[in-house]
């Protein structure tokens, strides 16, 4: 009797609350107050090849096709890279899976002109005997969070012998560089707070189903953003030797006017896609996963058309922990060559200056990583000839 009668006030105390929460659902569905009010962008990631993914926020399109700019077919295969289809891994094949941004992905180069692609034909005119395999595994606008899941869900499938990994200026720049459908909720989290997070997925399942939720949610983001310090700037891109000034807003719109930016807010204070500590996070997971699998890894330090020689986090982490790393700058800033013959516009090699890359690359990857196979396959190799800065 005792435990019925518990169990009844337990009901009856209950009750009230669940008739409030379920009035105030009612009251927001009937008055509509349940909708954000930005929406945020600048990322470019609405092609026709790019589609919504839920580890990865987005993702290229399997078995489709588009414009890569300027004109550039993209082929996506099967598995929604953009390389030549890839099926079982062949006895004695050696493969190279290449993750990261933009300038990875091809981004104004034809697919046969990527870094990736001619990387893996300048490897096999010099290696005959061996079968070696580039994956092209870049996606524009990917942070480094996004290449890490990557490889963690999909890319280990693939066998790589050898991981390449370009990442530096998608994490520094602020959130609304990302998905150009965001909205307030979204544009206050890092990439791994916005995909990663089991709290997120229930944050999201609940935005979903719960007109109250969203309510709540909206109008708490609403009043975080509008207490962001206007003078701050979260995305730092002078620690990755780009000129101060070079600052890459995004935007954000009201969504009662989305044709008018909203001048008012300084979106580089929602802060980065990729925090320092996430970053360095990152990259550690990154070097003991390829080390549990004995996989080789390259992390490539990135340059770009304005681009310094500086120390930052990804140089130093390679210096402390002894991962092999290739410097870009000097391939894609070579004396007597002018940027805009290597680059196609602030960010983007040129298709020159993937083919500088992929030539870069493979003299770099040639020792040791071939000569320890040299006995067992027979292999010649030549000298290295590492990028370095002077």
């Amino acid at each position: 009797m005792e435990e019925q009668r518990s169990i009844k006030l337990g009901v009856f105390s209950i009750l009230p609350l669940a008739v409030l929460l379920l009035s105030a659902e009612t009251a927001v569905r009937m008055f509509s107050l349940d909708e954000p009010g930005i929406v945020a962008g600048g990322s470019g990631i609405d092609a026709d090849f790019v589609q919504r993914d839920v580890d990865l926020g987005w993702s290229l399109r399997p078995n489709s096709t588009g414009d890569a700019g300027m004109g550039e077919l993209v082929v996506v295969n099967s598995l929604g890279l953009r390389s030549p289809e890839i099926g079982s891994k062949e006895p004695g094949e050696i493969r190279i899976l290449s993750l990261g941004e933009s300038s990875t992905f091809g981004i104004g180069v034809a697919d046969d002109e990527t870094y990736s692609f001619l990387l893996q034909t300048i490897l096999t005119a010099r290696i005959p005997s061996r079968r070696i395999t580039v994956i092209n595994a870049g996606v524009s606008a990917y942070s480094s969070y996004q290449s890490l899941t990557y490889l963690k869900r999909r890319g280990l499938r693939l066998k790589p012998d050898l991981i390449l990994f370009y990442h530096e200026v998608n994490d520094y720049l602020p959130s609304t560089i990302r998905d150009t459908r965001m909205h307030e909720v979204g544009v206050l989290r890092t990439d791994k707070e916005l995909y990663g997070s089991g709290l997120t997925r229930i944050d999201a399942m609940l935005r979903t189903y719960s007109a109250l939720y969203r309510f709540v949610a909206f109008t708490y983001a609403n009043y975080k953003i509008e207490r962001l310090n206007q003078d701050e700037i979260q995305n730092p891109v002078h620690r990755i030797g780009l000129p101060p000034e070079l600052q890459v807003r995004g935007f954000i719109r009201s969504i009662e006017n989305e044709d008018e930016p909203d001048d008012e807010l300084n979106v580089l204070a929602l802060g980065r896609r990729v925090s320092d500590g996430e970053r360095l996070e990152n990259l550690t997971e990154l070097a003991s996963i390829c080390h549990e699998n004995r996989i080789e890894l390259i992390v490539i330090h990135p340059s770009y058309r304005h681009s310094k020689p500086h120390e930052c986090l990804l140089t130093r982490f390679c210096r402390e922990h002894g991962v092999r790393m290739f410097e870009a700058y000097p391939i894609l800033h070579p004396e007597g060559i002018r940027r805009k013959e290597m680059f196609l516009d602030w960010w983007h090699p040129s298709a020159y200056g993937h083919r500088r890359l992929a030539e870069g690359l493979a003299d770099f990857i040639d020792d040791p990583f071939f000569s320890a196979r040299e006995d067992r396959a027979g292999l010649a190799h030549r000298p290295i000839v590492q990028g370095s800065l002077q």
